[in-house]
């Protein structure tokens, strides 16, 4: 990570800056900037498209490939044109998101890019059906995701090492709340912003849009201003009209602690207001069902595929004459207890070893008092701290996923005794069924302290889509295999 996007790298609060009525292009230590920030913009933008087009040529030339047509040439010629028109529309899509002058986060970025190359190889289908080859047609909008995250992400290491792909900013808000901040957009592999200072944001009050502009590159060589404030307090709400008074560009990070962050919006005509609807999606039947779905699709391949490994974890657990598998009675939806389902990890006299470390060490009962684990458990068997590493003492789990009891993604499965880590927010763990993998497993697992496990639950209950399952499924393989938090 970048030592300059840390919180500790915020810039001290400049000095003030004198005033001055000399043009803004006269205004010395500003032209260079603006070339600079000029030539991030155009490098970015046109690195970004041509990783697109690349990608959807590279998919045509795989299609030709692979699925050579049978076809007339003027059919051919027909569909290829076609098949180009959707992609100018899926860059002027991209445009309109603003992919290219923007730096969206990675999975709203995959999931807008899949989203754009489906409706397109739909359009392509519909418009091109009569033609019995056209099936092939759809092959490279199908693959189209995968060759442009590639070939984008490629294009952002460049620019990265480069030094041309962040964008800088400057933040104007409190010192924590702008440090929130920078962790947060620091949090992407190739984070799109740069952090070049943060001053309070009362002195933006006193500033004109002159010298608003001369501060920000002059000063600090920012493109952009990132309010980090509550717009709904008297001094948040004169700073935003202020700063929009003064065309500046800037960006706005409110605090949205607590509600879902998919809404809808609508702004109503010559009146300065908007509503803002938030829904649970997990409300709606049809979403519900679709993670129903997903979790038995899913959950089916994967137990065909691993039954041998189940039989061979399951021998290997019952050399030392125990049982191999055995269910824990967890809390699951609306509060009803199931047994969750795992491999043996533990000696057979675990509970009795367990009272009596209790009992003779204090650190480990502060330990199991606080987090209810511990560091190094001398219950866990050899074969067992194998399992827990690697997280294969979960596999067995598949089948409370098939019995629905469990789904794939969601939070993980507590015991009574643990409710009162959860206080009033119990209710968001019981409003979905408890997931094999979740949020916390992949944010660090035991890493994490139990108020940030209970803080991740709910984010994921607040704000659920079927994306955000496909997310977390997907970065729970490097999170295993690099045994993250793994104890």
């Amino acid at each position: 990570m970048d030592t300059h996007l840390s919180p500790a790298a915020v810039a001290p609060i400049p000095a003030a800056i004198p005033r001055s009525d000399a043009p803004l292009g006269e205004v010395e230590g500003i032209h260079t900037p603006t070339i600079q920030l000029r030539h991030i913009h155009f490098s970015c933008t046109t690195g970004l498209i041509a990783a697109d087009c690349a990608a959807f040529s590279l998919c045509l030339a795989i299609e030709e490939m692979f699925f050579p047509k049978n076809i007339h040439y003027m059919e051919l010629e027909n569909v290829f044109f076609l098949s180009c028109a959707m992609l100018v529309v899926m860059i002027g899509y991209f445009t309109y998101q603003r992919h290219y002058t923007d730096r969206p986060p990675f999975w709203n970025e995959v999931a807008q890019i899949v989203m754009a190359a489906a409706m397109a190889g739909m359009v392509v289908f519909v418009l091109s059906w009569p033609d019995t080859h056209v099936l092939s047609a759809l092959f490279p909008f199908m693959l189209f995701p995968f060759v442009d995250v590639a070939l984008r992400q490629i294009t952002k290491r460049v620019l990265h090492a480069m030094g041309l792909w962040r964008i800088p900013v400057l933040l104007a808000g409190e010192p924590e709340d702008c440090g929130r901040a920078i962790e947060i957009f620091s949090s992407e592999r190739f984070p799109g912003l740069r952090s070049v200072g943060c001053i309070p944001s009362s002195r933006l009050l006193h500033m004109s849009g002159t010298h608003l502009h001369r501060m920000l590159l002059a000063r600090h060589g920012a493109a952009r201003l990132l309010l980090v404030m509550d717009v709904h307090d008297g001094d948040g709400r004169r700073v935003v009209e202020h700063v929009t008074r003064t065309r500046l560009p800037f960006s706005l990070m409110p605090s949205m602690h607590g509600l879902p962050l998919d809404h809808g919006c609508q702004a109503y005509f010559s009146h300065d207001a908007m509503m803002m609807t938030f829904r649970n999606n997990l409300d709606r039947p049809v979403h519900r069902a679709m993670k129903v779905a997903l979790d038995l699709f899913i959950a089916s391949l994967v137990l065909v595929a691993i039954f041998p490994l189940l039989a061979l974890v399951y021998a290997l657990v019952r050399i030392d004459g125990g049982p191999a598998i055995f269910g824990h009675m967890r809390i699951g939806h609306n509060g009803r207890p199931f047994r969750c389902l795992k491999f043996r990890t533990m000696a057979v006299n675990s509970d009795a070893i367990l009272a009596d470390i209790l009992a003779h060490d204090p650190q480990a009962a502060a330990e199991w008092a606080s987090t209810r684990k511990l560091t190094s458990d001398p219950r866990i068997t050899p074969i067992g701290r194998l399992l827990r590493k690697t997280s294969l003492d979960e596999l067995p789990q598949i089948f409370n996923v098939l019995r629905l009891e469990m789904s794939l993604v969601g939070p993980r499965p507590i015991v009574m005794a643990e409710e009162v880590h959860y206080g009033e927010d119990m209710e968001y763990y019981m409003a979905i069924r408890p997931g094999i993998t979740g949020l916390w497993q992949v944010s660090g697992r035991s890493d994490t302290s139990y108020t940030r496990r209970v803080q991740l639950d709910n984010w994921y209950v607040r704000n659920w889509s079927l994306w955000r399952d496909v997310v977390i499924l997907v970065k729970t393989v490097p999170a295993v295999l690099a045994q993250k938090g793994a104890r």
